[in-house]
């Protein structure tokens, strides 16, 4: 692997390099996640490392969940956001609770909202709730505008009853634009 990822980092062209770090990561991962772990923090090419390191903390999650959310919290800061939304999208699989209080735990971080919205679209399939409650720790307003409308969309069409009381609760900070078609619109009056 170190032969390989020096090789890897000689190449020039910053696509093959990246799809070449992706693959031998993948592969490294499945067979050794700690030996692919080790590889990705010795890496010199920033935007190399943070790819290879999503794909090998995913897997590594499935393997072993706990070493591989130290292994992402320890990585320097430009890497952890990604290694973060491979753990993020397999812990919320698992458990969408754990997974939303390890993200919050990683801090406020906008290079975070990667590994937020891979949690939001994975925990918007089995808890709706859970998801909607996490919203509001993406960055970017337009970004939780569009999840909030998503995630509440699917979850009427599947549980209206459940999305509606949720929606009528928490309408205060709802953008508009989500509740629009989850609410019922107020009945003008005639005159």
């Amino acid at each position: 692997a170190e032969f390989a990822g020096k090789w890897i980092e000689q190449i020039r062209d910053p696509n093959i390099q990246r799809d070449s770090a992706k693959r031998l990561a993948s592969s490294l991962a499945r067979r050794d996640p700690e030996s692919a772990s080790d590889w990705i923090r010795n890496m010199t090419t920033v935007t190399t490392r943070r790819e290879a390191a999503e794909v090998v903390s995913e897997i590594y999650a499935q393997q072993n969940l706990d070493a591989a959310k130290l292994w992402a919290e320890s990585l320097p800061k430009d890497t952890m956001t990604e290694a973060a939304e491979g753990v993020a999208k397999y812990l919320a699989r698992k458990d969408p609770v754990e997974a939303a209080i390890w993200l919050r735990g990683l801090g406020n971080d906008p290079d975070l909202d990667g590994a937020r919205i891979r949690f939001l679209q994975e925990t918007g399939k089995q808890d709706p709730q859970t998801a909607l409650e996490n919203v509001s720790t993406l960055s970017r307003p337009k970004d939780q505008e569009r999840y909030y409308r998503d995630i509440l969309n699917r979850w009427h069409k599947t549980d209206g009853n459940a999305a509606i009381a949720w929606a009528t609760q928490n309408s205060d900070f709802l953008p508009a634009k989500a509740l629009k078609g989850i609410l019922p619109r107020p009945k003008k009056k005639k005159k």
